[in-house]
């Protein structure tokens, strides 16, 4: 199993299987998706609660965002 060991904001985190493909259609892997995650949520988090799960029919739509009620 391949794994890989960094640190975000301090803390140390293992991810698995980073070359895992979450969408081979995109030829996007887990590491993709994650370093994706990191670069779009200090711009999404401060509006928004973020809901991410996969999508069994693809790539169309891979990020919900549930508005918060103000």
């Amino acid at each position: 199993m391949t794994e890989l060991v960094t640190t975000i904001e301090g803390k140390e985190i293992i991810i698995t299987t980073p070359d895992k493909p979450l969408w081979p259609e995109a030829g996007i892997t887990k590491l993709d998706y994650i370093k994706y995650l990191l670069t779009v949520s200090p711009h999404m988090l401060p509006y928004a609660a973020v809901c991410s799960r996969p999508y069994a029919y693809g790539l169309a739509v891979t990020l919900k965002v549930c508005w918060a009620n103000e």
